[in-house]
């Protein structure tokens, strides 16, 4: 955001660089109240969509503050805002005229009808909300700290107290370095003053907007190779164009579409990378903190969603379709056209395969994102592998759903989650990090993905040294568990390990629970879920794809967004359903036709970076993933750990 708004001697003073500083939050001190004339928009800026092609809009910018927007040596306005409002316009079919005007007064013109809109390094605050109308945000900017080179003692603003700071007065940075407890704040008339006292030696450190860090720092003639950027942005400073209360809403309608479009076709990507220097620390604003669209073909797609929308696990299946309808609306606004199929696979192997056998040769379905459990994946990926159907699996974890009996790859078949030999020894690794040496494993003996968790955690873990003197199974069907929890409290083992869903292991707990057993529980990926009845596994642990407590930005966006759309929290479940969902658009976008045959290639060797964590697929379809542990303490799931591979 941009500097102070007094001051005119130095704003005369300003060269190209001289204003490379974030503009403050305060809003410049009201002009005298316009004629309801000089309200009127320069050009017809409030007609109707429709008539996109006849708006021209007059856009107001401080073209000193690089690399936003500057004076180039040509004499031109260039810039990372002016090259997307000029991308935006194409797309949307308006014109766009820049006027160069100080910062001082860029407000006070708006206000009297000097132009339509401002598009300058603009930070959405509340104060300015009460008087202007904001576009959607554009591109987070928030505040870094600056220092010499050759510095090792500052990795971050938390080893600021004791030193001297400089920022350029009025602005957000010396909003925030006032804020910082035990530091010393220098203003300066200009941000570049700052950075020669730092260069010199007499301060120790800058606060500036990211943007303005970077591009001193990385990309100045003057400054290159004297500083760098540490730590990470610790504001939060979001750009938006501004216009007149009330007014100009087609504009800023036209405005917010075509961001959506630049974002998905690409555009928005190459102007970042050619005006923001320090790209890995300006972050672009995600639609809703979600994860970028690919850009739409020129051609339908038909989908189906097979999940278990009905029986003991349904609200797996619930979770999965709501992360990939989220995925795919996220498409249709993007341009794409989508038709969705979607089907209840029961998690039951006969179930799954008529369902398959439904959307395949009834609904020409191509492309199948399901189903969940491995004993409903597995019979679908046979069917999908023989008639070249391109399948990925949100959530199925048994190696059997990429891989043939005989060791062959279902070139056909992918899935975005880790496999249970992985989870397995995640859960069997815990166990001895926890003090086990005795442990108990109960099963059923029919679910592909339940016997098959289990018979991998009981292998890592005699691996690792420990014993497993009860292995026991049971049946779908089964309800008592009397006789083989009896054994198990005659063992006196350390751990139980339940590697079956939340439905039975709640059965299984309560009746553990009535035993006086006193050992661990530990559980798998099948117990997310908030049917779970966490008073009976208080002080367990189980293994999962994702903690909606990551810090990483593109998760706790998706968690915000899934939870204003659907009022509940997402399970890993949503989350591997929205970026399986994800994948496969990737990965259609990528290969530009409608053919399972191409796509699958394509799918192979993508490279997506998902809320679930970075996937990339190894010769069998599946991808390579860290696994989270989940702790159940005081009746909540809390974050634990992650493990790598």
């Amino acid at each position: 955001m941009k500097p102070k708004f007094g001051v005119l001697v130095t704003i005369l003073m300003i060269v190209a660089l001289v204003l490379s500083a974030c503009k403050a939050p305060a809003t410049p001190t009201p002009a005298p109240k316009p004629t309801e004339a000089a309200k009127q928009p320069t050009k017809a800026a409030e007609q109707p969509t429709k008539a996109a092609e006849k708006l021209k809009v007059v856009v107001a910018t401080d073209a000193a503050f690089p690399p936003m927007e500057f004076v180039d040596e040509n004499k031109n306005i260039v810039g990372f805002d002016i090259d997307l409002m000029n991308a935006i316009a194409k797309v949307m079919g308006f014109e766009v005229e820049f006027k160069n005007t100080a910062w001082d007064g860029i407000f006070a013109g708006l206000e009297t009808g000097d132009y339509d809109a401002i598009m300058s390094a603009v930070t959405i605050t509340d104060e300015r909300k009460q008087k202007y109308d904001f576009s959607d945000p554009y591109i987070n900017a928030g505040q870094i700290v600056v220092v010499r080179a050759d510095e090792t003692a500052i990795k971050g603003p938390d080893d600021l107290k004791g030193k001297t700071v400089g920022a350029q007065i009025g602005t957000t940075g010396a909003l925030a370095v006032q804020k910082m407890e035990g530091v010393t704040l220098k203003e300066y008339d200009t941000i570049d003053l700052a950075f020669m006292d730092l260069v010199g030696g007499n301060i120790d450190a800058v606060v500036v907007d990211t943007p303005v860090a970077a591009d001193y720092a990385l990309n100045s003639d003057q400054f290159k190779g004297k500083l760098k950027i540490v730590g990470e942005p610790f504001t939060d400073e979001y750009y938006g164009v501004v216009v007149r209360k009330g007014e100009m809403q087609e504009f800023l309608k036209l405005f917010n579409e075509g961001l959506k479009k630049v974002k998905a076709d690409g555009t928005y990507d190459k102007i970042y990378a050619k005006w923001i220097s320090g790209g890995e620390l300006v972050s672009p604003v995600k639609e809703e903190g979600k994860v970028a669209v690919p850009p739409a073909p020129d051609f339908p797609v038909k989908i189906a969603i097979l999940a278990p929308l009905s029986g003991d696990v349904k609200t797996f299946g619930e979770s999965t379709r709501n992360g990939a309808l989220m995925a795919i609306e996220e498409a249709k606004a993007a341009g794409w056209k989508i038709d969705v199929v979607i089907g209840d696979s029961k998690c039951d192997a006969q179930e799954a395969a008529n369902a398959a056998n439904k959307v395949i040769f009834e609904d020409g379905v191509k492309y199948i994102v399901g189903a969940v459990c491995s004993s409903a994946s597995i019979p679908i990926s046979e069917i999908c592998e023989a008639n070249h159907v391109l399948q990925i699996s949100p959530t199925s974890t048994n190696p059997a759903v990429t891989v043939n009996e005989d060791g062959s790859n279902k070139e056909y078949v992918f899935r975005a989650c880790f496999l249970d030999p992985f989870q397995g020894e995640v859960m069997a690794s815990l166990a001895r990090e926890l003090g086990a040496k005795k442990a108990a494993v109960l099963y059923d003996v029919g679910n592909d993905y339940v016997k098959g968790l289990a018979e991998y955690f009981k292998a890592a873990f005699e691996k690792m040294g420990g014993t497993v003197p009860v292995f026991e199974a049971y049946t779908k069907d089964d309800t008592d568990f009397s006789a083989i929890l009896g054994k198990v409290a005659a063992a006196d083992v350390d751990v139980l390990f339940l590697p079956d869903y939340y439905s039975k292991v709640n059965l299984i707990a309560e009746q553990v629970k009535e035993k006086g057993i006193k050992a661990t529980l530990l559980g798998g990926d099948g117990w997310d879920s908030p049917e779970l009845r966490m008073e009976l596994f208080e002080g367990g642990y189980h293994s999962n794809h994702y903690s909606p407590a990551d810090p990483r930005p593109i998760v706790q966006n998706f968690v915000k967004a899934y939870k204003a759309k659907y009022g509940a929290v997402p399970d890993a479940l949503a989350t591997l359903g929205y970026d399986a969902a994800k994948i496969l658009l990737q990965a259609i976008s990528e290969a530009g036709v409608d053919d399972p045959a191409v796509v699958k290639d394509k799918m192979a060797a993508i490279k997506y970076e998902g809320v679930s964590g970075e996937i990339s697929f190894d010769e069998h379809g599946d991808p390579i993933k860290k696994a989270a542990i989940i702790k159940i303490e005081n009746g909540k799931k809390v974050f634990y750990k992650f493990v790598a591979p």
